[in-house]
């Protein structure tokens, strides 16, 4: 259970590590797709608490409308908001169809994994954002100030 005590978060004092794991306890961003079909874009909750090597990974049921935005618009925008910050990250998210990826996915989110046990899992449906543009705001932040966030070699989600 996450704790309902109120920290503050200052920009200048985290790396991407720190960020990483924010993004972790944080959990839920908002997505932001656009739908090209009728030139409007639609923003919704998705947990996407799993950080992997930069990469951000969430997943969903292959019958959304948002399956269908991102096959039409691969740019997305991630915004978090927790403990009095924001964090957004701009970038080209891709399906993930290996299934050793998918597994370990699941492995790592029971609560995701339950939701698409047994009959369900043929609609499961992963995706990874490629972060290009991130920055952050603390909560006596007045402004954005961008993140140096790299994609990395590191082993494990």
């Amino acid at each position: 259970m996450k704790s309902k005590i109120k920290r503050k978060v200052k920009v200048n004092k985290m790396n991407q590590e720190q960020y990483s794991n924010w993004i972790k306890n944080v959990s839920i961003a908002y997505l932001a797709t656009y739908d090209s079909s009728n030139n409007q874009p639609h923003v919704r909750p998705v947990d996407a608490g799993t950080v992997h090597n930069g990469y951000i990974y969430f997943s969903t049921f292959s019958n959304t409308d948002k399956v269908e935005q991102i096959r039409s618009c691969e740019n997305v925008e991630l915004t978090y908001f927790g403990d009095g910050a924001q964090l957004r990250m701009a970038g080209k998210v891709k399906r993930v169809s290996e299934k050793k990826e998918e597994d370990l996915f699941l492995e790592k989110n029971p609560m995701i994994k339950d939701t698409f046990s047994n009959e369900k899992r043929n609609q499961f449906v992963l995706f990874q954002v490629t972060p290009h543009a991130v920055k952050f705001m603390g909560e006596e932040d007045h402004q954005y100030s961008p993140v140096d966030w790299k994609q990395t070699d590191r082993v494990g989600m």
